[in-house]
């Protein structure tokens, strides 16, 4: 489906898809690059080997032709009370639950299509959601 939130330069919206989760079936990870090499790697290299481990989550936004453009992993964390703020740990365990936004990247040809916001939005939702069924007290970067 296409994301009306993400027009191309030319005003055309159907260039760019939804944020979904990765599905290595049918997104083409290769020739990915942000221009930061350990990023560059992720979407190819790892993102498929974390989630068979259920370590990380990671989203995607596409084009029509299923070429990454932009992704963001998640997975949970805890926050150790000795290094959050006191708001964070007020009566809250130890450690806190949180999300962890452990990589964020958009690919240099998408550059300034606001990819980036639309996938920092959508980790947003998501722990949102997470917190109404699981508990999720704060999201951090990594």
């Amino acid at each position: 489906m296409p994301c009306a939130a993400l027009e191309s330069p030319t005003g055309s919206t159907d260039e760019l898809r939804r944020p979904v989760l990765l599905d290595p079936r049918i997104h083409v990870r290769g020739g990915f690059s942000c221009g930061e090499p350990a990023l560059d790697d992720w979407p190819h290299r790892y993102s498929g080997q974390n989630r068979r481990g259920n370590t990380a989550a990671t989203w995607v936004i596409a084009n029509a032709e299923n070429q990454v453009a932009g992704c963001a992993t998640l997975s949970m964390t805890g926050i150790d009370h000795s290094r959050a703020p006191v708001a964070l740990t007020e009566n809250a365990p130890d450690p806190v639950p949180a999300m962890l936004v452990g990589r964020l990247a958009v690919d240099r040809r998408s550059a300034g299509l606001g990819i980036g916001t639309v996938l920092v939005e959508r980790v947003l939702v998501t722990a949102v959601n997470l917190d109404s069924h699981a508990a999720c007290r704060a999201v951090g970067p990594r």
